[in-house]
This record gives structure tokens, sequence and C-alpha cells, in this order.
């Protein structure tokens, strides 16, 4: 998407005699040696070279009224309980833009024609380092100061590469090589070229009040990874206990479905496999959202054939279907998470 897609627009561009083309690409592009930089780098450097009166903006951190990405993981750290988890020491430099500030800046060069065959750097000068953006955010969301935790950067990996193998965010290696590199525009060139002083981070806290959906979803960002690693434990442990039981262990299968022992064992195990199989998925994050009604219909089917052949387990103190209510909900709260966009 990053190279070919965009080549052969550009390419569509030059043939049909559309000659002003204006790039969004991404800050810090030219030093970090990700898939995302080197695959962005390479869409502008092929833009560059085709005969087109190109203008190639690389805004820092892009900030508005909702969140998306970056923006979300920073309101997420920022609303995390009892400490507040910084990078290293927390001192790498941002810079931030209103996403309205860098489409007015959009307007301006195409109405005005100006920056031409330019790469520009849009940010505001409200410069702050990562330690003051979590405070700054967390201010805004109306939560208490809390103490300050260095997390090390070994520990950061271990944490990126688990989100790389989960997909579970907020953390995976190539978010953290990213924030590694420059985070920080050319403030003043982009003034200069667009006539436009965008807002910073603080300006637009200052300019938009927090609201309950803003702390909302800087707490469900963060749930978000742990409802799905408690499905994922509910499936597995059902899975594997179901395979390693005993046949004394499916007396009340015989007794509440009438099966014969050979039948209950299989039924057993094959109910074993799936709820594995469902783990193994959620754990690469497969279909998620159809996965989530793929478990609710087996817990709802589990309920509903429990509750026909032996509604008395209801009335048990241990609530093995009584348990089943809040399962339920926790897998519709998982779907509404998965749902970006």
């Amino acid at each position: 998407m990053h190279v070919h897609a965009l080549d052969g627009l550009y390419a569509s561009c030059e043939k049909r005699g559309v000659r002003r083309v204006i790039h969004v690409s991404a800050v810090g592009v030219e030093d970090a040696n990700t898939l995302f930089a080197r695959t962005k780098r390479e869409a502008d450097q092929k833009l560059m070279q085709r005969d087109l009166d190109w203008t190639i903006l690389r805004p820092a951190v892009v900030i508005g009224e909702g969140s998306y990405g970056g923006t979300s993981a920073l309101r997420a750290m920022a609303a995390m309980p009892f400490l507040l988890p910084v990078i290293g020491d927390g001192g790498t430099e941002m810079d931030f833009i209103h996403i309205d500030d860098l489409a007015r800046a959009i307007v301006e060069i195409i109405e005005n024609g100006g920056a031409c065959r330019r790469i520009l750097e849009p940010a505001s000068k409200d410069r702050l380092s990562y330690r003051e953006a979590l405070q700054a955010c967390r201010q805004w969301l109306g939560l208490p100061p809390v103490p300050v935790v260095m997390v090390p950067s070994g520990l950061t990996r271990v944490i990126a590469r688990i989100g790389d193998f989960t997909n579970l965010g907020p953390l995976n290696s190539t978010a953290l090589s990213q924030f590694n590199t420059r985070l920080t525009g050319d403030a003043e060139g982009f003034e200069r070229a667009t006539r436009i002083i965008p807002r910073g981070l603080q300006e637009t806290f200052k300019g938009r009040p927090a609201s309950t959906q803003d702390l909302w979803h800087a707490r469900l960002y963060l749930l978000r990874p742990l409802v799905r690693l408690a499905l994922i434990g509910l499936w597995l442990a059902s899975g594997l206990l179901g395979l390693v039981a005993g046949p004394d262990q499916y007396d009340r299968i015989l007794t509440v479905l009438a099966l014969k022992p050979e039948s209950a064992s299989l039924l057993v195990v094959a109910l074993s496999v799936m709820d594995i199989l469902i783990a193994i998925a959620l754990v690469f994050g497969w279909r998620l959202r159809e996965l989530a009604m793929v478990q609710f219909v087996i817990v709802l089917g589990y309920t509903g054939i429990l509750t026909a052949f032996s509604p008395s387990l209801w009335a048990d103190p241990l609530g093995p279907i009584l348990k089943n209510i809040p399962i339920l909900a926790l897998i519709l709260v998982h779907r509404v998470l998965e749902q970006e966009r």
C-alpha cells in the first residue's frame, strides 16, 4: 500500500496531466529502519523522481478530537492507575500538530501553489518531552498526579516482542523503533511555507476539555488486551482440563445428556479441542469480531443445553451455569473493543 499503490496513483497523475500532488508521509522515516519507515521512505523517493509538482508533508504526532494509534497509546499510558510509566528516562522530545491545522496547511498549499517540490515537517513550537506529554494528558483527563516510573529499555523490548506475537498492543517492535527515532518536526519552516501557526498538545487541551468518552477510551485501551487475555485463559484452561479429565469426570455429562461412556468421552475430547482452537485463534488475533460471535454462540449453546437437561444447575452454589452470564457479557465487550473503525 505504501509503495505500489501510491506509485501507481502518481504514475496516473503524470499520464493524465495532474501536476499538483501533496503526499502525507511521516516524521522520522529517513532515520528508522522498520518496514513501516522503509516503505514510507521509498514512496517519498519514488514521488520525488517523478515529473510532478509535489509537496511531501512529514507531520509530527498528529492530534485531534479523537485519537488513534500512537495518540491512543499516549492517552492510555497517561490514564494508568497508581503510576505513570515512561520509556527510558522519559526525555524523548515530541512535537505535535492538530489535525485541523494540518488540513488547513494542505488547503493553503493547494490554493497558493507554495512549497512546490519541497519536504515540510508540520509541527507546532510547543515541544514537550515524553514525560511532559504524559503528564499533560493525565491532567487533561482530570486524573490526580501519580509517581513516575522509568521502564528499562530491555523490558520495553520484551513487551514489544509480546505485542508482535499476540497483536495485543499497545506496544510492538515497530512502534518502539519509531518512538526511538526522531519525533520532532520543523515548526519554523512549516510556518514560513504555509503561514499557519499550528496548535500543539497543551493548546489543544486548553481549547477542548476532556469528556467522559475520552476517559473511557483511555482506560478501555489498556483493558482491551486484558479482556482478550482473560478469554484466552478461559478457553485454553477449559480445553486442557477437558483433555486430562478422567472418566469419573464425565459422570455429570452422562447424567445430564443420557450418553454412553464412549460417546461422552468423544464429546468431551471434541469440545476440548474446539476450546483450544478458539484460544489459539485469539492468541493470533484471527478474525476477532467474527470469533467473538462464535464464542458467544458456543457459550450460549452450552448454557441452553445444560438448562434444558438439568435446570437445577442454576441453583448450584458454585454457579457452573450462572458464571456464563458475565462470560457472555465479556465476550460482547471484547467484540466491541476490537472494532476500531
